[in-house]
């Protein structure tokens, strides 16, 4: 089919064998002759023999083979780089985490602190409202709709009664003496 241009003779055979005359004479067959004489031209134009066109096609396949290697390479690369982030980010939490822990002791024990200084502000602030009430000679009732009554104490009112009661239903100091040492 193709000579060279250099006096040798160089030739693709192919042996075909049609099962049936109508394949070969058919569509199939003429496909084949078509393919054959367009690589043919092909070939003759591009002054390559048989033997440069096979030595062309192994050097293609090994690319597509190498190609087919380097993706899996990188793919492999890709895989043990995210793998190795994952371990790198475990590590990193693992050796953070007794710092985080005592970061949330730190502030459990602040948010606890100022509990109990709301508490005491509380109780500095009921022992201040007994001392005014004492002082003003008033009494406050607090009915069941929040509402505040205030009325003047009695003659003879028992003031420390009065606070003791106070104190036992708020719970929010121990029992003290709230009255100035000198009205005792």
């Amino acid at each position: 089919m193709l000579e060279a241009t250099r006096g040798a003779i160089n030739r693709i055979s192919a042996r075909v064998q049609a099962l049936r005359d109508r394949d070969w004479r058919g569509a199939a067959g003429r496909r084949f002759r078509s393919a054959m004489r367009t690589m043919s031209r092909f070939a003759r134009q591009q002054h390559l023999t048989p033997s440069e066109v096979t030595e062309d096609v192994v050097v293609l396949a090994r690319r597509k083979i190498e190609g087919a290697a380097s993706r899996e390479h990188a793919e492999a690369l890709k895989n043990y780089a995210s793998e190795e982030a994952q371990r790198i980010d475990i590590l990193l939490k693992e050796r953070t985490l007794e710092t985080r822990i005592r970061q949330e002791a730190a502030t459990a024990a602040k948010l606890e602190s100022e509990a109990r200084l709301a508490r005491i502000k509380e109780s500095d602030a009921l022992v201040e409202l007994l001392r005014k009430v004492h002082e003003l000679g008033v009494t406050l009732r607090i009915d069941g709709e929040n509402n505040i009554d205030v009325s003047k104490a009695p003659v003879g009112f028992d003031w420390q009664r009065f606070i003791k009661q106070v104190i036992a239903e708020n719970g929010a100091l121990s029992k003290t003496n709230l009255l100035p040492p000198s009205q005792e």
